[in-house]
C-alpha cells in the first residue's frame, strides 16, 4: 500500500506473519466487473449484490439457471498459470472452477467466502461453471490469473492487466548486533508455493562469501549453510513441507554446527572454521550477495549472539 509499510498475512494465525511476495501480474483485466465476462447459458449477473472480502458492497451474484453453463474470461498467457477467485455459496454445494487445460476442479462450498485456486500448464481461459457440481446461486469477487505455479495476494484490475512489484525488506543490523565467532540464526518461515526456486535469509558480510544461510534449496529441502571465506564449512539438508510454517535454527561455532527444525536436530557438523570478529555485519532476506530473495511468510526472526545448548534449541524450535 505504501513504502516502508509491511504487509501482514493472517491466514495461518491471528498473530500474523510478514508477507514477502515476488513481482506478479494479474492477467484478468476485469477482476471485479463481471459484466465484462462472457457467458454460456441462461445466467443472471447482479453486481453490487453483497459484502465482498474487501468489506464493501461490491460482490457479484451469479445465478445459473441449470447445468452446463459458465461465466468465463479469456486471457493471454505464454506459460503455466494459477487462477484464483473468491466465492461464496451454500454450505455443502459444489462448483467447478479453474483455468482450462487441466486446471478445472470441483470445489465444495462452506457458506463463507473462500479463495479457490487451481493451476494449469497451459491455458487461456478462467471459468466458473455448472458442467459439474450442484451450486446454482453464488457470489464472486476478486478474479486473478498469474504466470506462476502458486497464487499470491489479490491484485485488483479495472480494464487492463496490473503488475505488483516485488516486496523488498532490507537494511537490518550492523556488526555490533551480531557475534561472528558464534551464535544462532533462527527463523519461523513458510514458502508461498512448492517451487525449485532458492529462497534464503542470511547473516553475512554483505556478500555470499561469508554467510550463515538458511534457505529453501528446492521444493522439499531446507538447507543450513556456513560459508567462511568462500569455503563451505558446513552444509546440512533436511526434507520438509516448505509451505508449512517451519521453526528453523542454525547454530554456528568453530567445530560445532547444527541445524534444528521443529524441535529436532536434523544434522550436525563437528569440523569447520568460523569467522573472525566483526565479519558479519548485516541480516538480509536473500543469499547475502543480493540474489535469491526470500519470498514467503516470516512469523519470527531472531539472531542470538552465542551458540545455544541443545535443550534451548529444542525448546526454541518445537512447534
Amino acid at each position: 500500500a505504501a513504502s516502508d509499510v509491511p504487509r501482514i498475512d493472517f491466514s495461518d494465525s491471528t498473530n500474523g506473519a510478514l508477507l514477502l511476495e515476488p513481482q506478479s501480474t494479474n492477467l484478468i483485466p476485469y477482476s471485479e466487473d463481471f459484466s465484462q465476462w462472457s457467458t454460456q447459458g441462461t445466467i443472471i449477473t447482479t453486481p453490487s449484490y453483497g459484502i465482498s472480502p474487501e468489506g464493501t458492497n461490491d460482490s457479484t451474484r451469479i445465478f445459473f439457471s441449470g447445468a452446463s453453463q459458465q461465466v468465463y474470461k479469456n486471457f493471454t498467457s505464454s506459460s503455466g498459470v494459477t487462477g484464483s477467485i473468491y466465492i461464496k455459496g451454500n454450505n455443502g454445494e459444489t462448483i467447478k472452477f479453474g483455468v482450462t487445460g487441466g486446471g478445472e476442479q470441483i470445489f465444495t462450498l462452506n457458506g463463507d467466502w473462500q479463495r479457490l485456486t487451481t493451476y494449469s500448464g497451459s491455458s487461456t481461459r478462467l471459468t466458473i461453471n455448472t458442467f459439474s457440481g450442484t451450486a446454482r446461486d453464488v457470489q464472486i469477487w476478486g478474479a486473478q490469473v498469474e504466470e506462476q505455479s502458486y497464487d499470491t495476494s489479490y491484485i485488483p484490475t479495472s480494464g487492463s492487466t496490473v503488475t505488483r512489484l516485488a516486496d523488498v525488506c532490507n537494511n537490518s543490523g550492523s556488526a555490533q548486533d551480531f557475534n561472528s565467532e558464534e551464535g544462532v540464526l533462527y527463523a519461523e518461515i513458510a514458502a508461498l508455493g512448492d517451487t525449485t526456486d532458492v529462497r534464503g535469509i542470511t547473516l553475512s558480510d554483505g556478500s555470499s562469501n561469508n554467510r550463515v544461510y538458511i534457505h529453501f534449496s528446492s521444493d522439499t529441502n531446507i538447507r543450513g549453510q556456513i560459508r567462511v571465506g568462500a569455503s563451505n564449512e558446513a552444509v546440512i539438508n533436511s526434507t520438509q513441507t516448505l509451505t508449512n510454517l517451519n521453526k528453523i535454527a542454525l547454530k554456528y561455532k568453530a567445530n560445532d554446527f547444527a541445524l534444528w527444525i521443529n524441535g529436532v536436530e536434523v544434522g550436525t557438523d563437528t569440523s569447520g572454521n568460523i569467522y573472525s570478529s566483526n565479519t558479519l555485519t548485516e541480516l538480509s532476506f536473500d543469499d547475502g550477495g543480493g540474489g535469491n530473495d526470500f519470498y514467503g511468510k516470516v512469523k519470527d526472526l531472531q539472531v542470538f549472539t552465542e551458540a545455544k545448548s541443545d535443550e534451548f534449541l529444542a525448546a526454541l524450535t518445537t512447534i
